[in-house]
């Protein structure tokens, strides 16, 4: 059986079937569930993942009927109930299906490494081939959100990787559609303006050109954000038509910086495991989005994090949020924390584009501390 999740909700065997459950909660269960086919999940996880401020009695019942929800619903769909595993306390969808965000996931990575130009052009069509449509649209339970984001923003990232490379290649006209297409699914990107920017005066078509620069300009005024400055130095061409003309940059308002705690001890040690996990930070890598220090009460996890943040900043320009989240119990609270850190509204369903908006174009590291 596979799963579908991008465009909607539906499950193909030997026909497809749309599926539609009794809640946003039951669906937004379902879709966190099949995006990790195969991994086991406890009861007492997913109640404090969907249901964080109620008790545990209340939402273990809430987990419960939505289980049951979930197998009445898959049942209908050609059997397709036995997708769906309960094992004593842990619960999650067979690894035997396909689920097509994970296809795409793996098609987005093939395709972000393949060199030759007509190789790469094959491999990003199969890959935004896959994605057909934002995660489970008709689901807007805050916790699909940050998925739904990040998979639009990755097919993003694809069509601008296919404009450049169709702009490398000479075909202007399809360069530009795929960077308009890019700046559809992220209306901020910097890099898809480049690109369309570069085609339209690859054509000639120079007033275009100088109107798309315009546009990125005033949507970064607006939003009190200095552009990047391989976008400025393309503007101090188109308006004021002189290489190396100095474009006065915008004032932003800054990310506060949090302050680190402040040990009372030297530490020694542990220089390959700093080095190690700075390289994870600093070597950015799309696929490495989090980092966890496990380890026993007092085994120094703490302070390792802070010299590893140390370490980082000394490498390059990276803003550090410190958040102490000892005594914080649900995920509300959490969220709660992360916005304050970044002055942005926590009580908001879209936190995760709220943050995106925010932080920019800064590098950040979020540090989760005692979570």
């Amino acid at each position: 059986l596979s799963i579908c999740l991008l465009g909607g909700l539906k499950v193909v065997g030997g026909e497809s079937t749309e599926l539609s459950f009794r809640t946003r909660k039951t669906t937004a269960l379902f879709a966190y569930l099949a995006l990790r086919a195969g991994q086991r999940h406890s009861r007492d996880f997913l109640c404090e993942l969907f249901w964080p401020d109620a008790d545990a009695g209340a939402s273990r019942l809430s987990l419960r009927v939505a289980l049951s929800s979930l197998r009445k619903s898959l049942s209908d769909a050609a059997g397709a109930d036995a997708i769906l595993r309960v094992d004593g306390d842990l619960v999650w969808i067979d690894e035997a299906c396909c689920v097509d965000a994970a296809e795409f996931e793996r098609l987005y990575h093939y395709a972000a490494n393949v060199e030759d130009l007509d190789e790469r052009l094959v491999a990003l069509a199969a890959a935004l081939g896959a994605y057909t449509g934002p995660l489970v649209p008709s689901c807007d339970e805050a916790l699909l959100e940050a998925e739904r984001l990040r998979l639009s923003e990755m097919a993003a990232r694809l069509l601008r990787r296919k404009g450049q490379t169709l702009y490398r290649q000479r075909l202007f006209e399809e360069a530009l559609a795929a960077a308009e297409a890019s700046l559809k699914l992220e209306p901020d990107a910097e890099a898809a303006y480049r690109i369309a920017i570069r085609c339209d005066m690859a054509q000639s078509r120079h007033d275009a050109a100088a109107r798309r620069y315009r546009q990125l300009e005033s949507r970064f005024i607006v939003d009190g954000r200095t552009m990047e400055p391989k976008t400025l130095r393309l503007g101090q061409e188109l308006v004021t038509g002189r290489v190396g003309a100095p474009v006065e940059p915008v004032d932003t308002k800054p990310l506060s910086q949090d302050e680190l705690p402040q040990p009372l001890t030297p530490f020694f040690g542990r220089k390959d495991e700093i080095e190690r996990l700075a390289a994870l930070l600093v070597d950015v890598d799309p696929s490495v989005r989090l980092i966890t220090l496990l380890g026993l009460g007092g085994s120094g996890k703490t302070r390792l994090a802070v010299e590893l943040v140390r370490r980082v900043e000394s490498l390059g320009p990276f803003h550090v949020a410190w958040l102490a989240l000892a005594g914080r119990r649900s995920v509300a609270e959490v969220r709660s924390a992360i916005a304050s850190a970044f002055d942005v509204d926590g009580g908001a369903r879209n936190l995760a584009a709220q943050l995106t908006r925010r932080i920019g174009d800064e590098t950040v590291v979020l540090v989760l501390d005692n979570l």
